[in-house]
């Protein structure tokens, strides 16, 4: 059965204890965990954080958890580190702070990564909107004629000579690991120079030459939850 981690920390910049914060009267955390337990079952989704305040609320809501270390550089670290941990070998990374990841995408991304051979597998979409192409809170991408990924960027790529594109794609937050192939991402415990530039953990992979394929899916309305901004938006949702 395949697993989920999930990463979540308290010290974030933008919006201070994040994971906890209440969404319509449940922690964020807990709710995205809850989108993947009812798809994969509770023991196989498990929350991998660096503080007592989410292992405690994780054992209020009967949700596995581990600790893992304070200096995780990024959530994909702290995914690694709980993996090995738990002596697992795939693994699924489902962001924390998407707390309505629809059901149907998580089971989309599992069902087409399953026999895939990739060490790193990432879910991506069609651009619709257009002020998000300009947005640096979107990470765009592009890929070659396989669907590997080239490169993810803040900025709006691909460009244009006359400046005047209207195309993207867009990273959707939902990753497979395969930790084998993964040692040298493991062992490279310091940011990679593109990826201290763009804050994009994806670009450690790719400067350091690890394979990641891109699977679309069909996934148009992220409620990623960075400011207070966004977390007005996702409350304002779930109570129409």
């Amino acid at each position: 059965m395949p697993k989920i981690i999930i990463p979540a920390r308290l010290a974030s910049k933008r919006l201070p204890n994040k994971p906890l914060i209440l969404i319509n009267g449940k922690p964020m955390i807990v709710r995205t965990a809850e989108n993947a337990i009812n798809i994969l079952g509770s023991d196989n989704v498990i929350v991998a954080t660096d503080s007592e305040e989410i292992i405690n609320c994780c054992d209020d809501y009967n949700i596995k958890s581990i600790m893992t270390p304070q200096n995780c550089l990024t959530g994909t670290d702290r995914v690694l580190e709980a993996a090995k941990k738990l002596d697992l070998n795939e693994v699924y990374n489902l962001q924390g702070d998407e707390p309505l990841f629809p059901k149907e995408i998580i089971n989309e991304f599992i069902n087409q990564t399953l026999k895939s051979v990739y060490p790193v597998e990432m879910g991506i979409t069609k651009i619709e909107n257009p002020e998000e192409l300009n947005s640096s809170k979107i990470p765009k991408i592009v890929f070659n004629k396989n669907e590997e990924l080239l490169y993810t960027s803040r900025a709006k790529i691909p460009g244009s000579k006359n400046m005047d594109s209207n195309i993207g794609y867009k990273q959707v937050c939902i990753y497979k690991y395969n930790i084998e192939k993964l040692v040298g991402l493991y062992e490279q415990k310091t940011k990679t120079l593109f990826e201290s530039i763009e804050d994009l953990e994806l670009l450690r992979m790719l400067e350091i030459g690890i394979k990641v394929k891109c699977r679309f899916l069909n996934y148009k309305d992220h409620f990623s939850v960075d400011t207070k901004e966004d977390l007005q938006k996702v409350n304002n949702f779930l109570r129409k």
